[in-house]
């Protein structure tokens, strides 16, 4: 079950619980900041939730609690922007096609909000979403499973993931891993970590590249920071 789908699901149980009604106005003020299509589809949901009822101020500030927390490793979710971000670092790959580019979403599957993180990228991306002349495609691999991938552009991991399966996925196969986890670049299993909130911040490990063999174009270097 998705973040999300947790708060819609812990929203009605506990209004049914204290039997009164939740005002959700504060809410919208955070939520508004991320952009993506879920959020603005669960404030929707439960707007129509509540509809028509009453105010009540006591269980607003929990809930605003909820729906902050629902991001992974303390980052807002996933956004459009951040496809954006993943495609252009991509587009700077010495030798990286044009057209179809399948992206391992890795994750571990004991932690739900790097399962929830993997799951919010993959539904953004959908069947395919074009950034400059590639198509990202996505499929949500398990850590466990990571050995065995190849034939993508590039390894995209969410929060709490083993840096050391990371790594050796990365140096057998010699695909860049991009994530939105700073640490996982530092810790030398990506090659390339980003943020797009509150600015755009990118960093980049030169050595973690060479050890798998990855080239990235002199411009797209001198651009960001190294690690």
């Amino acid at each position: 079950m998705s973040s999300v789908s947790k708060i819609r699901r812990s929203l009605r149980n506990l209004s049914a619980d204290v039997g009164l009604p939740l005002r959700i106005n504060a809410c919208e003020i955070i939520v508004t900041q991320d952009n993506s299509k879920e959020a603005a589809d669960s404030m929707m949901s439960i707007r129509a939730m509540f509809k028509g009822r009453p105010v009540g101020v006591a269980l607003a500030l929990p809930l605003c609690c909820l729906f902050q927390a629902a991001g992974a490793g303390g980052l807002p979710p996933p956004s459009r922007q951040d496809l954006q971000i993943l495609g252009r670092i991509l587009s700077f790959r010495e030798a990286q096609g044009s057209g179809a580019a399948p992206i391992a979403i890795v994750y571990n599957p004991t932690d739900a909000q790097s399962l929830g993180e993997a799951q919010a990228f993959a539904e953004l991306m959908g069947s395919g979403v074009a950034v400059g002349n590639l198509i990202l495609r996505p499929l949500l691999i398990e850590q466990g499973r990571l050995g065995g991938a190849s034939g993508y552009a590039a390894i995209l991991t969410a929060a709490a993931v083993d840096t050391g399966i990371v790594r050796a996925a990365v140096r057998q196969h010699q695909i860049p891993c991009i994530t939105r986890q700073i640490e996982q670049v530092a810790h030398g299993a990506c090659t390339v970590g980003f943020r797009s909130n509150p600015s755009i911040s990118i960093a980049y490990s030169s050595a973690n590249a060479a050890a798998a063999g990855i080239r990235f174009a002199t411009a797209f270097i001198m651009m960001v920071r190294e690690v």
